[in-house]
C-alpha cells in the first residue's frame, strides 16, 4: 500500500517536471511566431511579447526575398548536409570494413 502511493508521487514528479520541460521548449517557437506575424514597424516600436495588431507574414516574405540572400544560404546547407552525410557514411562504412576484416585485439575494442 506503502509503495503504491510513492510511486504515484513519483509520477506526478516526472509529469511536473516534463510539463515544465515543454514549456521550456516551446517558448522559444512561440516567440518566433509571435514576431514573424508583425510588421516591421510594430517590431521595432514595441515590446516583443506585444500581440500583433496586424497579420503581415506577407511583408516579413518579400522583405526576406529581397533584404537576405534567402536561395543561396539554403543551397549551401543542402550541400553542406549532402557532402557531410556522404563523407560520413563512407568513414563509417571504411571503419566497419576494418574492423570486420582485421584480427584486432581486445585492446581496441576496449579503445572503441
Amino acid at each position: 500500500m506503502i509503495q503504491a502511493k510513492h510511486a504515484g508521487i513519483g509520477k506526478w514528479i516526472i509529469n511536473i517536471i516534463l510539463i515544465l520541460l515543454a514549456i521550456i521548449w516551446i517558448f522559444p517557437f512561440l516567440y518566433v511566431i509571435v514576431n514573424a506575424v508583425k510588421s516591421s514597424v510594430e517590431y521595432s516600436t514595441g515590446n516583443f511579447w506585444d500581440i500583433p495588431k496586424s497579420f503581415s507574414v506577407a511583408e516579413n516574405w518579400e522583405y526576406l526575398k529581397q533584404q537576405i540572400q534567402l536561395g543561396s544560404g539554403f543551397i549551401n546547407s543542402l550541400i553542406y548536409g549532402a557532402l557531410g552525410g556522404i563523407l560520413g557514411i563512407t568513414m563509417a562504412a571504411l571503419a566497419a570494413y576494418a574492423i570486420q576484416t582485421r584480427k584486432l585485439s581486445a585492446v581496441y575494442f576496449g579503445f572503441l
